[in-house]
């Protein structure tokens, strides 16, 4: 007795069409662009804003930063925490790690950018669509000093949760 084989089963798909090769291509990617487009940021040192909040920091602990934004024009306490936090932890503000955390998040929304333009596009092109999104927002934010300027946090911060609230909601 032979066994034949079944040529009916399915073919193998190459890496290129699994979609999980395409998700990792775009993280990849917005990571990647985000570092190679604003590397020069990490550099860089406080600046416009930055000595007004980081001197209101001084004068105000880690609670009061959630009750009142006496001092300053507005009231951003998620973005003031991520600063005190830093200063407990280190002992001193890092201008590196605070222009960091703003490429990381930059890296992360235009991740989530790429994301979502994938959910949109179903049909053909959706990869190139997605690439396509990806780059777009990382060379354009929204604002020209949301990415190198750390007084800027507020801005990747709000797009971050925004998007993810997008993605959660869909």
């Amino acid at each position: 007795m032979t066994l034949q084989k079944d040529n009916t089963s399915p073919a193998r798909s190459s890496i290129l069409d699994q979609a999980w090769f395409w998700a990792l291509a775009i993280i990849l990617f917005a990571f990647l662009g985000t570092f190679f487009l604003y590397r020069e940021a990490l550099g860089l040192p406080f600046f416009f804003d930055d000595m007004i909040h980081l001197r209101w920091l001084d004068w105000h602990s880690l609670p009061s930063v959630w009750t009142t934004a006496e001092g300053l024009g507005y009231y951003r306490p998620l973005t003031m925490s991520f600063w005190k936090i830093s200063y407990m932890v280190l002992g001193y503000y890092d201008p590196m790690l605070s222009h960091l955390l703003n490429l990381v998040l930059h890296g992360i929304n235009a991740a989530l950018t790429g994301y979502i333009a994938w959910r949109l596009w179903l049909g053909k092109g959706q990869k190139l669509f997605s690439l396509l999104a990806t780059l777009f927002f990382l060379s354009y934010p929204f604002s020209f000093q949301a990415v190198p300027s750390s007084s800027s946090l507020s801005k990747p911060l709000i797009a971050t949760l925004m998007l993810v609230s997008v993605v959660l909601y869909w």
